[in-house]
């Protein structure tokens, strides 16, 4: 499969479906890179614990879902905005900061 047609796929098909090997894949690497990271930052704060692979990948979902909603909620903000613009005000209900924002 070649990159362009990954473009396609959504964030979390493309990071966590991956089917087709590949000497680098992406899954692993997240996977990897949160073990590491959750196991210096227990270590900062003293706690001498190795996450299991339950916490990586709930934390993995975790920041998953987040960073899919912040994208979400950015889009929405551009697309009121780009609306707005564009003279379909009538049709939107902004919230009063993003009204006070424009």
């Amino acid at each position: 499969m070649f990159l362009k047609d990954k473009l396609h796929q959504g964030s979390s098909t493309f990071c966590l479906a991956q089917s087709d090997p590949e000497p680098f894949s992406y899954y692993n690497w997240i996977t990897i890179n949160i073990h590491a990271s959750l196991t210096y930052i227990l270590t900062a704060i003293g706690v001498n614990v190795v996450p299991t692979m339950d916490a990586i990948y709930l934390l993995f979902g975790t920041l998953l879902l987040l960073n899919c909603g912040f994208f979400v909620f950015l889009l929405h903000i551009l697309y009121a905005v780009i609306l707005t613009k564009l003279g379909l005000r009538a049709s939107l209900k902004l919230p009063k900061w993003l009204d006070k924002a424009i």
